[in-house]
């Protein structure tokens, strides 16, 4: 693999939008993460996560959710794909939490806008880490990104929050761990992708009002 010539997923975007257009890039894009990552079939991606107790910080993450009290929830997603943030132990309940950024509740124009940046701030991060795994070193394991301590939230409300002023707050949610299934690591060269998927697991929502409410959102916020 040419590792110095990689494509952004900027980049790939706008190559699969002019090769096949925006509908057919976006059945092209729901079609492969089925088979890949929402079937529940072992593959390489749930490898990554099968041993591991916790989400790596700064890798995403598709799932099968539950949430305890869905009953009492307006909308809900049953499989989020999130870019995990920090996990830790509810005092009050004991539940094991996990924080993440949902793209599912973002605009696709914002979640391409999310991808570039970070796939250009941690670049060298991918790439070695792609390398290695190309090489058969981390088939089966995970390498972690970050140390616990790595305050990886705030890094990322100085890049996408004071740089991006995306709004990106209104997608952070918090899953229990114990309710979550059929977990998948989401390949670096499948991110081009993100952008171009509708999800078809919400509850309680359209995409299209979930997408509203984000707008809105972020008007208020800037009042």
């Amino acid at each position: 693999m040419d590792y110095k010539n990689l494509q952004s997923p900027r980049e790939k975007i706008l190559q699969m939008r002019t090769d096949f257009g925006w509908d057919k890039s976006q059945n092209i894009a729901y079609e492969y993460f089925l088979s890949e990552y929402f079937t529940p079939t072992p593959n390489d991606h749930s490898k990554l996560v099968k041993d591991y107790k916790a989400l790596m910080a700064g890798r995403i993450f598709t799932f099968n959710y539950d949430p305890i009290h869905k009953d009492s929830l307006s909308w809900y997603d049953r499989r989020p794909i999130i870019l995990a943030i920090k996990n830790h132990v509810n005092t009050n309940t004991g539940n094991f939490l996990q924080l993440g950024l949902n793209f599912n509740f973002i605009p696709p124009e914002v979640r391409t806008f999310i991808l570039e940046l970070l796939w250009k701030t941690f670049r060298k991060i991918i790439t070695k880490d792609l390398r290695e795994r190309e090489e058969g070193e981390l088939i089966g394991r995970q390498k972690l990104l970050f140390t616990d301590n790595f305050d990886f939230l705030g890094l990322l409300e100085y890049i996408l929050d004071t740089i991006g002023k995306t709004n990106f707050k209104f997608a952070l949610r918090q899953y229990a761990f114990s309710r979550v299934s059929n977990a998948k690591f989401v390949d670096y060269l499948d991110w081009n992708l993100i952008p171009l998927l509708k999800s078809r697991d919400l509850i309680g929502i359209s995409s299209r009002e979930l997408i509203k409410k984000y707008w809105n959102r972020k008007l208020k916020n800037k009042k």
